[in-house]
């Protein structure tokens, strides 16, 4: 498992590498044009923006409160039933 601390130091096209191999798909949404991709990692949230070719990476601060996270993704997130 790819610790989170380390992620955040790595370049982008790495951290797009490792969060396509380890990280959790949760959801996509679209706003002004940008295609983004919610993704879990180590249990931290990481959003990708991809928009003409274009790919930006976004961490949270460990302080976001996850409901304001999530709140953009409410209706399209799958829960699985345990």
């Amino acid at each position: 498992m790819f610790e989170y601390n380390l992620f955040k130091k790595l370049p982008g096209w790495m951290q797009s590498k490792v969060l396509r191999q380890q990280g959790s798909f949760l959801s996509k949404r679209e706003y002004k044009g940008w295609e983004i991709h919610l993704y879990s990692l180590e249990h931290q949230l990481v959003e990708v923006w991809q928009k003409d070719g274009l790919e930006v990476i976004t961490n949270f601060k460990p302080t976001a409160p996850a409901l304001q996270v999530l709140e953009p993704y409410v209706g399209s997130i799958e829960v699985q039933d345990f």
